[in-house]
């Protein structure tokens, strides 16, 4: 694989001596840079390059980080050096807090040669991470040479892998390459289909490009979790808008969409209001499920915010309870509307009387805390028996229905009789 490089530096030079050691182009211009002496290299020879870089190069900060935004869609950079004093725009501090704003996990080398920071404030501000270092001016070709060929050398495939998912799920999120699914939620005391969870497919051709526990994982670890959630979001939203005619039972929203905890932030509530408003919905038919990925209760900006989802009006749902790290102090401590019993649990029933004995349990506590218990997993009838007499509420699964598209869960909900007079009313 050719490694693919950015270099931001103010001094033309200095960013002619990283094409004469990167790439075999830079080699055939060196004649006109025989007489330059450059103030990082001194007298640089190409006679030592092992490879040849995809090298993209910017004067200024700003030029670099947009450089950066538009290249990254197309396939992540292995290494950008930033310098530090870039005048008169941003200097390198700010170049690296805003790349980072856009992907944390990005490797960057910041070279300085006169800093207006120690390297002890540097660290302080951009933190001690594993994807930073700093080098001083001058420095030789040899070094550049071995930060690359030791970054690529580090590189599992798997990590190779992901950061080309990555790139291209970059793109599908750009150019809607991505699409939404629903499967059915249903009351176990009516029969009446309620709701539908909002899942996302990234598929071409009606193959999977990669399946959701992967693309999400990936979007999470390289900062494209929030772009992916307002996809979601929006899809739910509009269809909720078309659902809202059959509304009937709104103690319980129309759609349900999962965020992850990395998700919220102070500007969810607006995202979601925003949101909202453009597909013309009331909060209420509008879920928010929030995945127990580890100790919800021990963050407490993470709670304030699921506290101002709920007080915006919004239906909360804690997913996948039980596979938590504390999913009790979770459930004691966060505010939630709805707690869904992960489907390991039902998909055991009848024969395992552990599963039986814990789903019983959690029902009857569910009950007593008056929170609405659903149960995801339903596969046979036995098993939807079970869970109605351990005091469920909704249902989800198989024996229901798979995702279905758009168009079939619409059909599907407005199938029943009073519903369909409902929409034509």
């Amino acid at each position: 694989m050719i490694p693919k490089i950015l270099a931001i530096d103010d001094n033309t030079g200095i960013l002619n001596d990283y094409r004469k050691i990167l790439t075999t182009s830079g080699s055939a211009v060196s004649s006109v840079l025989e007489d330059f002496e450059s103030d990082l290299f001194g007298n640089v020879t190409t006679d030592q390059l092992p490879f040849n870089c995809d090298l993209f190069t910017a004067t200024q900060g700003e030029e670099g980080f947009n450089l950066f935004c538009k290249e990254r869609l197309v396939q992540a950079f292995d290494v950008v050096f930033v310098d530090m004093r870039m005048p008169p725009g941003w200097d390198g501090l700010r170049t690296i807090r805003e790349i980072w704003n856009v992907d944390p996990s990005q490797f960057i080398v910041l070279c300085s040669a006169y800093s207006d920071y120690s390297f002890a404030e540097l660290r302080a501000v951009l933190g001690n991470r594993p994807n930073f270092l700093i080098l001083n001016k001058p420095f030789s070709p040899d070094e550049i040479l071995q930060i690359i060929t030791s970054m690529m050398a580090r590189e599992s495939d798997q990590v190779r892998t992901e950061k080309h998912m990555a790139g291209d799920l970059r793109i599908a999120i750009e150019q809607h390459k991505l699409s939404t699914v629903f499967q059915p939620l249903i009351n176990l005391n009516t029969g009446i289909l309620v709701g539908f969870e909002t899942l996302c497919r990234w598929e071409i051709c009606g193959k999977p490009v990669a399946y959701p526990d992967q693309f999400v994982d990936v979007a999470e670890r390289y900062g494209l979790i929030k772009d992916l959630g307002s996809f979601v979001i929006s899809e739910a939203a509009e269809m909720a808008k078309v659902l809202l005619p059959g509304w009937q039972d709104k103690s319980f929203p129309l759609v349900t969409v999962n965020v992850s905890p990395k998700q919220l932030d102070p500007g969810t509530v607006d995202l979601l209001d925003d949101l909202t408003a453009k597909a013309g919905i009331p909060v209420a038919a509008l879920g928010i499920e929030i995945t127990e990925s580890g100790d919800i209760a021990t963050d407490s900006a993470c709670v304030g915010i699921i506290r101002e989802i709920q007080s915006a009006g919004y239906h909360v749902l804690l997913d996948d309870f039980g596979t938590g790290h504390s999913c009790l102090a979770n459930l004691s401590k966060v505010p939630f509307d709805t707690v869904k019993l992960d489907r390991t649990f039902c998909m055991s029933l009848p024969e395992c009387e552990s599963s039986a004995l814990m789903l019983q349990a959690f029902g009857r506590l569910l009950s007593q805390l008056g929170k609405t218990a659903l149960v995801e997993g339903v596969e046979t009838e036995e098993q939807e028996s079970i869970v109605r007499s351990y005091q469920y509420t909704i249902a989800q699964g198989y024996f229901y229905s798979r995702p279905i598209s758009r168009e079939s869960a619409i059909e599907k909900f407005y199938a029943d009789e009073s519903r369909g007079e409902t929409k034509a009313a």
